[in-house]
This record gives structure tokens, sequence and C-alpha cells, in this order.
């Protein structure tokens, strides 16, 4: 999942600083990989329990720092008494999913870099449409032809924007925001 967001970085600061145009190569495939994992991180966010057990194995005594030393090189752990934190086991689950969702819904055609022409893009907790906000006034959007954007269609798309949020949104500057609610 870091590798994805690292290209994705490298992605966004190259569109930010040319700010138009198609998004197309290896940045296209890090564009699709970013939304999938934001896309699942945010259906998949909720731990019920911050340990599972697992039946039949001992685990092992180890130090916050062991496990912190094997988390940081990725690797997953058994605690003492068969406890394994829940969070390693959503990790996989997490990455299987990105790779599903970005093989089998491939609905966007296109990634273009949008400006817009008044006001800034609200940002969702929950990915609902396929718009990734750079900055306040540029956004990743799929499948559209134009490079910018107009007031009253920013203000249409924040208000579908805040509808699909679960628990918040935000913009850097909220009343720049145009929202028709």
């Amino acid at each position: 999942m870091r590798d994805i967001e690292i290209r994705f970085q490298a992605a966004a600061e190259a569109v930010i600083a040319k700010r138009c145009g198609l998004v197309q190569g290896p940045d296209r495939r890090s564009v699709d990989d970013f939304f999938a994992l934001w896309y699942v991180r945010s259906r998949f966010n909720q731990l019920r329990d911050q340990e599972t057990e697992l039946v039949g194995l001992d685990g092992d005594e180890l130090t916050l720092e062991q496990e912190e030393n094997l988390e940081r090189d990725h690797y997953v752990f058994v605690r003492s008494g068969g406890f394994v934190p829940t969070r390693h086991l959503n990790g996989i689950w997490i990455q299987q999913s990105v790779d599903e969702f970005c093989k089998r819904f491939k609905p966007v055609s296109t990634w273009r870099v949008v400006v817009s022409e008044g006001g800034q893009y609200i940002v969702p907790d929950v990915p609902t449409q396929w718009i990734i906000p750079l900055t306040p006034d540029l956004a990743l959007i799929g499948n559209v032809s134009d490079s910018s954007i107009t007031q009253d269609n920013l203000a249409q798309l924040n208000r579908d924007t805040v509808a699909g949020s679960r628990y918040y949104y935000f913009a850097r500057q909220l009343d720049q925001c145009p929202c028709q609610i």
C-alpha cells in the first residue's frame, strides 16, 4: 500500500506542476491504484476488535520494540496466546481488494486534470465519484472532456460529495466551496 501512495505522490506532483491534460502511461496506473486504495480503505476502516485469536498457535513473547521492527519490515506476527493484531489481517484484505478493484472495475477510461473556475473542491472521507482533489482548485476527474469546471458545476459536484460522505469532509476553506445544499 505504501508503494501505491509513493507512486501516486510523484504522479500528483507532476500533475500539479503542469495543471492541465490527461494522465497517461505509468502515472495513469498510479492514479488508478491510488483511487482503488482510497475507495477500499474508506469502506473498511473500522476494526471491531484490536486482536484476533488464531486457534492452535502459541505465538511469541515479543517486546513492543520487536513488534514495531517486524511491522516496519512488513512482517505479520503472532503474540503470546495466539493473538494477531487485527490490522494485519485487514491489511491483507485491503491489498487483495485493491487488486480486485483494479482488475474488475475499469469504468474510468481517462483521468483529466480539471481546474476550478471559481471555488474550491471538497474532499470526502468516502469517495463516491471518480474525483481525486489534489489542491483546493485542482482535481483529477474520471471520464470528463473539459479541463475546467464552472462554479455551478463545482457546486453540484461538492453537494454530491457532501451527501456521499460518511463521517466527515474537508477543504482548505469551506466558505470558498460552492455547494448547493
